[in-house]
């Protein structure tokens, strides 16, 4: 059962985001020919301010999605409604928080933006954007029960219909109105419709929970919630740190909209290669925890050796890929002079794209057993770190600055994530860890360079040729590099005996 929900999760997840991923290149691509690269570096600053803001959400219900793992394999119901109705009231709070820190934050959003806008446009803009992240809360832990209950799926699908309803929508808004605020309008609508389905779908499977339950924590569990509220704070700032410090530091340097225009677009393909990776790790992130709770550690490493060479060789695939066909893919999918970077800023994309993407299946083990407190501090620090060198780089050398400052502060974490998790779930020293990712980076870089190299043998006048061969080569070279050099171990056979009787059952109908 364990095995057939993780697969029916990865196979759906993967499947809607795709969907979303393509929908989102078309309303780009639409986005920036209706209302210009300006606008795309507006909705690029105020969609990563607003996020900067939700540093209050805490990841709540990831903090305390693995406490509900032991009552669903128990059908403690009792247990399940005191946590849930935990949620349901913090999410409440948390709405509120948001809408009070958010309105005097608007007035250094908008002056954050030096070009000539008109600055009641702009802040009524942004309290668009603050509505939109604060309709995300609502029914929130309805979200959160699903999820650990290894039914993700459902939540994709849902989310799925309703952003292929807003997309048909936004591209009408685009093409007849031009218009801005109705196409953020048309967002905040899609979101309340994609909660109340959800909430819906709770309503009819879990209708014996009560999230109106009143709480009665005992006083060890209300401080052991506390103490990972606290923890997961320190969390969340370490991912805002890594994912919105780069829009904080353009407004304060004052880099030119154009230039964070073209900096989102290559950002939302990394972002699309990280989302649709992070769905395969969240299809078995339940899965995982339910095998934290029920099997030996022996076995449990085991399985994670097998999810970590698969997020090598998703990682190796992407990263070669990126290298070869993002600049003439930018060229077709935005066609605006200027709007490509050099050879020197792509690569230093892709090493970061490869760093953070590699931390996937430490995180989801780390998440799975609810790792937040032993290392609590290290996100802060790298979030200081990345500030403080990314600011320095970006006034010396402009965008290159926020990548090589991000690619940098992440070893903080890329040696803190292993070292707790190796200690506290296996028991054992992480140095195999290191090693083995140092061996899969060096081959990563290799198949990376053989790639671009091959690339370049083959040159054609149209740019879809172009796409075309360079696709080829990056789907044969990395892939067969890889199944070369690892067919021999033990991991690669879990690998290749799952695909096999997946194939095998699908193929049975």
């Amino acid at each position: 059962m364990r095995t057939r929900n993780s697969l029916l999760n990865i196979i759906s997840n993967c499947a809607c985001y795709l969907i979303l991923m393509i929908s989102g290149l078309i309303l780009k691509k639409l986005f920036v020919d209706s209302l210009g690269m300006q606008c795309v570096g507006i909705d690029a600053r105020f969609t990563d301010y607003v996020s900067i803001l939700s540093i209050i959400e805490l990841n709540l219900g990831i903090s305390l999605i693995y406490k509900l793992y032991d009552p669903i394999a128990n059908r403690d119901i009792e247990r399940l409604s005191i946590i849930l109705s935990f949620l349901k009231k913090s999410y409440i709070i948390i709405a509120i928080c948001i809408v009070i820190l958010g309105i005097p934050f608007s007035f250094f959003a908008v002056h954050s933006i030096k070009e000539d806008y008109n600055k009641l446009w702009l802040l009524r803009m942004f309290l668009l954007y603050l509505a939109d992240s604060i309709c995300s809360y609502f029914y929130y832990h309805k979200r959160v029960m699903i999820i650990a209950n290894q039914h993700s799926r459902v939540i994709g699908i849902i989310r799925s219909c309703c952003i292929a309803v807003l997309t048909v929508v936004q591209i009408f808004i685009l093409k007849i109105f031009k218009s801005f605020e109705l196409y953020i309008i048309a967002k905040i609508f899609s979101r309340i419709a994609e909660n109340i389905f959800i909430s819906i779908k709770f309503n009819k499977k879990y209708n014996v929970i009560n999230t109106n339950r009143k709480l009665s924590f005992s006083k060890e569990k209300k401080n052991e919630i506390l103490q990972s509220i606290k923890a997961m704070l320190f969390h969340k700032v370490g991912a805002a740190g890594l994912n919105q410090i780069s829009s904080v530091i353009f407004g304060l340097v004052s880099l030119s909209l154009l230039e964070n225009g073209i900096y989102s677009n290559y950002m939302l393909i990394v972002i699309a290669l990280w989302g649709i990776s992070s769905e395969f790790f969240r299809g078995i992130l339940a899965s995982f925890g339910n095998l934290l709770n029920t099997e030996s550690k022996e076995k449990v490493e085991e399985n994670f050796n097998v999810i970590f060479l698969i997020n090598f060789f998703i990682y190796s695939f992407f990263c070669s890929s990126f290298l070869c066909l993002v600049d003439p893919f930018m060229k077709i999918w935005i066609s605006e002079s200027g709007a490509c970077f050099g050879l020197y800023t792509t690569v230093l994309i892709v090493i970061n794209l490869y760093i953070y993407g590699m931390r996937q299946s430490i995180g989801m083990a780390k998440e799975s057993a609810g790792i937040f407190v032993q290392d609590r501090y290290f996100p802060v620090l790298e979030t200081i770190f990345n500030f403080s060198v990314s600011y320095f780089l970006t006034k010396k050398i402009g965008i290159s600055g926020v990548i090589i400052g991000s690619t940098v502060s992440s070893f903080i974490t890329f040696f803190t994530y292993p070292f707790f998790v190796y200690k506290i779930l296996f028991n054992k020293n992480p140095i195999k860890y290191y090693k083995k990712y140092f061996l899969y980076m060096i081959i990563a870089v290799i198949e990376a360079v053989i790639c671009y190299f091959s690339t370049k043998m083959f040159l054609f006048g149209s740019i879809f040729q172009q796409i075309a061969i360079n696709s080829i080569i990056c789907l044969i070279i990395p892939n067969i590099m890889n199944i070369m050099i690892f067919y021999r171990t033990r991991e690669f056979s879990r690998v290749s005996s799952s695909a096999l009787s997946i194939y095998l059952k699908i193929r049975k109908g």
